[in-house]
C-alpha cells in the first residue's frame, strides 16, 4: 500500500495548534505504522510447501486414425532432496458426450510408472496404450481400437508424500481413414473377423499386410498381433523374439517397441553394455517427439551409469 506523501499536509500554519495537531498525529503515526508492516507482509510470497515430485504427460500428437495405437507417456521426477517413493498414475478417457469409457476402474499400479524409491532428480516413466485399456476390439486376439470422435484423457497423479493429486487433460480427435490407411486398416479387421480361427494363417496373412505397407501407421499394430499369436497360439519363441526386435529397430516410435528394451530382452540381445548403448543411441532419432523418446533416454542414462 502506499500513503501519499502530499497527505495531510496543513493548509493553514499560523493557525497551528500543536495539542491538537498532536492529538490527531498520534492516531495517523500508528496508522502509518500498521500499513507499512502490511505492506512489508503482503510484499513476501506466500508460504508454499516445497513440490515434492514434478509430473509430464508425453504424446506425439492430437489426432489419431481409427485402429492407430495411441501412445501416451507418463512421468515422475523427484524434485525434492531426498529420496522417496514415487506415486500413483490414474487414467480416464471421456467420449464428446462426457461419458467414461470401460477401463477406468482399474488401479493405479495399473497406468503407473515403475513404483520405486526415487533419488533426488531421479525419474519414473512408463509408456501407455490406450486402445488395451479403452478400446473395442474385432475379435479376442485383436488390437483394440478407439472410434471416431473427440476424446478427453485424463491423467491424475497421486503422491501419498504431497497428500494432493495433480491431474493433466489432453483433448484428442479420431478420425476416420482413408486411402491407403483405409485399404490396410479393412485389410486388417477382415482378417481378425475371418473364421474359423486358424492361428497359422493369421499370421501368414497379417506379415503379407505388414510387408506391402511397411510404413504404415498401422504397422506396429500388425506386428504386434503378430507377435502375440507367435507367443501365446503357436508358442514360436524364436519368431516371437524375432518380431520384438524388428519392432523395436523399426518402429521405435512405437510403444510396441518398449517391450524389448525392457530390461532382460535388451541384455539378453546385448550382453555388453557397450552394445546395449550403441543400440539405444541409434534408435533415438527413430523416437523423436514420440512418448518413447523420453523412454529410450532413461534407459540409455541408466545403461551410462553403470
Amino acid at each position: 500500500m502506499r500513503i501519499s506523501s502530499a497527505r495531510n499536509k496543513q493548509k493553514h500554519f499560523l493557525n497551528f495548534n500543536f495539542p491538537s495537531f498532536l492529538s490527531s498525529f498520534i492516531p495517523f503515526v500508528s496508522m502509518t505504522i500498521i500499513l507499512s508492516v502490511c505492506s512489508v507482509l503482503k510484499a513476501q510470497p506466500d508460504p508454499i510447501a516445497p513440490k515434492s515430485f514434478e509430473y509430464k504427460v508425453f504424446m506425439q500428437k492430437d489426432t489419431f486414425l481409427v485402429g492407430e495405437l495411441i501412445d501416451v507417456g507418463v512421468n515422475i521426477k523427484n524434485t525434492s532432496n531426498v529420496v522417496q517413493k514415487s506415486g500413483y498414475v490414474y487414467i480416464k478417457v471421456f467420449n464428446e458426450k462426457g461419458e467414461a469409457l470401460r477401463g477406468n476402474n482399474s488401479t493405479g499400479d495399473l497406468y503407473s510408472p515403475e513404483h520405486i524409491e526415487l533419488k533426488p532428480n531421479d525419474e519414473t516413466y512408463r509408456v501407455q496404450k490406450l486402445n488395451f485399456f479403452f478400446g473395442d476390439q474385432h475379435s479376442a486376439m485383436s488390437q483394440g481400437f478407439l472410434k471416431e470422435g473427440t476424446y478427453i484423457i485424463k491423467v491424475s497423479f497421486f503422491s501419498p508424500v504431497d497428500e494432493h493429486s495433480f491431474r493433466v487433460e489432453r483433448v484428442i480427435k479420431v478420425i476416420k481413414p482413408e486411402g491407403e490407411d483405409a485399404m490396410v486398416y479393412n485389410s486388417y479387421v477382415s482378417i481378425c473377423k475371418k473364421g474359423p480361427y486358424d492361428p497359422k494363417q493369421t499370421v501368414v496373412d497379417l506379415e503379407t499386410l505388414v510387408e506391402a505397407h511397411p510404413n504404415s501407421v498401422y504397422a506396429p499394430m500388425l506386428l504386434s498381433d503378430i507377435r502375440t499369436t507367435y507367443g501365446i497360439n503357436l508358442n514360436d519363441q524364436k519368431n516371437y523374439s524375432k518380431i520384438n526386435r524388428k519392432l523395436a529397430e523399426k518402429y521405435a516410435w512405437s510403444s510396441e517397441a518398449q517391450y524389448e528394451l525392457s530390461g532382460s530382452s535388451l541384455e539378453k540381445t546385448f550382453p555388453n553394455r557397450q552394445e546395449r548403448t550403441t543400440y539405444l543411441k541409434s534408435l533415438l532419432e527413430a523416437a523423436k517427439n514420440s512418448p518413447m523418446q523420453k523412454f529410450i533416454e532413461l534407459k540409455l542414462k541408466a545403461e551410462l551409469e553403470k
